[in-house]
């Protein structure tokens, strides 16, 4: 079994690393109207949880790690590791289907972004490695890029679907998510094709071993 570490001490918890940049905060007020006739929509079920952090992210000072006027940055409320972030758009985009071309500027900004975040967190836990991408069936319904540290040392890491959405091809790497909307106009995956790797063996990446439940792998 590869070896797993518990998360250091100085890891963060969501109140001790969140920085939440106000960047936007001069200009919320002038846009909140234009938000709203964009379509932000209200906030109703456990699958548009993520839209009230981009509706108003000043709320929510020890969960959001920066703020732009295009994009909020939140710590996953269940980190599947020791760092968990997710990068959201502010303008409302419930699911893969309303991407178009028009929104390639935004997904490569969007990428940029995760990179830049990616450089920070290294610099401060060189410790840590990262990726950036995107659930081919994501489960919450705003647009939303993962940010997440491959030590994969969480206690909310708890099932093989858990374990196989971050470490197969159900992960879709952020360039190759935005070179798709970019060479295609649209993202489509096939979601009985990509829900059955979630069915796949329990492998861990960093030894190439099965192991066969969850207990065993941690």
């Amino acid at each position: 079994m590869a070896a797993r570490s518990n998360p250091p001490p100085s890891a963060p918890t969501t109140s001790q690393s969140s920085s939440y940049s106000t960047t936007a905060s001069s200009s919320t007020s002038s846009t909140s109207n234009s938000r709203a006739k964009g379509g932000r929509g209200g906030v109703g079920g456990w699958s548009n949880a993520l839209l009230m952090y981009t509706q108003r992210p000043e709320d929510f000072p020890d969960v959001v790690y920066e703020a732009t006027d295009e994009f909020v940055v939140i710590h996953d409320k269940f980190p599947k590791s020791t760092l968990h972030l997710l990068v959201l758009p502010r303008v409302v985009i419930s699911s893969f289907s309303h991407l178009r071309f028009e929104h390639v500027e935004l997904l490569k900004n969007m990428y940029q972004l995760g990179e830049k975040i990616v450089g920070e967190l290294k610099a401060k836990y060189p410790h840590l490695s990262f990726k950036t991408g995107f659930h081919a069936v994501p489960s919450m319904k705003q647009l939303h890029m993962h940010i997440i540290s491959t030590d994969f040392v969480s206690d909310a890491l708890k099932t093989k679907k858990h374990w196989l959405s971050f470490t197969s091809a159900f992960f879709i790497p952020a360039i190759e998510f935005v070179q798709r909307l970019e060479g295609m106009g649209k993202i489509e995956f096939d979601s009985k094709e990509y829900h059955e790797l979630l069915k796949g063996p329990l492998l861990d990446p960093l030894d190439d071993q099965v192991y066969k439940n969850m207990p065993s792998l941690k």
